[in-house]
């Protein structure tokens, strides 16, 4: 097991002080439970769920509905259970400690499924391409809800110059080469978006206020790291929203 680094703590909190752990604001949480409402979700799994929010949404927008969510973060599944259990929907929703690579690879489980939700998680999978060939190769999964991170990149494709990738490291360039790569995995691209600045500013605003509400000097360090290192990735770093289905699926 690996010894925690001095930021972990710290990056908890800053995760614990917004709903979802991505750039999401409440219209585009609804916006996605409706669409996967109407592609006809109703046994969803959340991989990398984190403190549950996006799965309760989905849940809330599809009464029939049943969901289970898995992070490897105990603290963030309890907080799950609670707020699951807080919205009523406690007898439908259920939170697993386990990692998502792993839970999705099990075939009993995975066949149980027909709806995969993962939000800022394909690092648990290696990357975008492990993501989405992972998705495709689960046998239930007919639909699938991919958001993760890419790089805007320039006019001509290629990735943002200076300290940005070295910083955050090899991501995708651009939605429409997410989209083909989705596409060569076996995936039809139903509908696609990106977070916007909005949405950003509000994510990092909230993240670094509840980091400073500590008081400590630490956590102060701590959030002005973060609030330099968002200086030089707003607008560079993108967060892209993909609504993938097998062939013939609802719309």
């Amino acid at each position: 097991m690996t010894a925690a680094g001095p930021g972990d703590d710290l990056r908890c909190v800053g995760a614990a002080g917004v709903r979802y752990n991505a750039p999401l604001g409440a219209e585009r949480a609804g916006d996605l439970a409706s669409r996967l409402e109407s592609a006809g979700a109703t046994r969803v799994v959340d991989l990398c769920c984190g403190r549950g929010a996006l799965l309760c949404d989905v849940l809330r927008g599809s009464p029939g509905a049943r969901g289970t969510g898995v992070d490897l973060d105990a603290e963030a599944s309890a907080a799950a259970w609670e707020l699951a259990r807080a919205a009523g929907l406690d007898d439908r929703a259920s939170f697993e400690v386990g990692d998502a690579a792993h839970w999705l690879g099990a075939a009993e489980r995975s066949a149980e499924i027909d709806c995969a939700v993962c939000s800022g998680g394909s690092h648990a999978f290696g990357g975008s391409d492990g993501l989405l060939a992972a998705l495709a190769a689960s046998p239930g999964a007919g639909i699938a809800l991919v958001g993760d991170g890419l790089y805007a990149g320039s006019p001509d494709g290629t990735a943002p110059d200076g300290g940005v990738v070295e910083m955050l490291g090899s991501l995708v360039v651009g939605m429409d080469d997410y989209e083909r790569r989705a596409t060569k995995a076996g995936w039809q691209v139903l509908w696609s978006d990106r977070s916007s600045l909005d949405e950003w500013d509000a994510f990092e605003g909230g993240w670094t206020d509840a980091v400073n509400a500590l008081g400590t000097p630490e956590a102060a360090a701590f959030a002005r790291e973060r609030e330099a290192a968002y200086g030089l990735y707003r607008g560079v770093l993108e967060f892209g929203w993909f609504l993938l289905g097998r062939d013939g699926a609802a719309t």
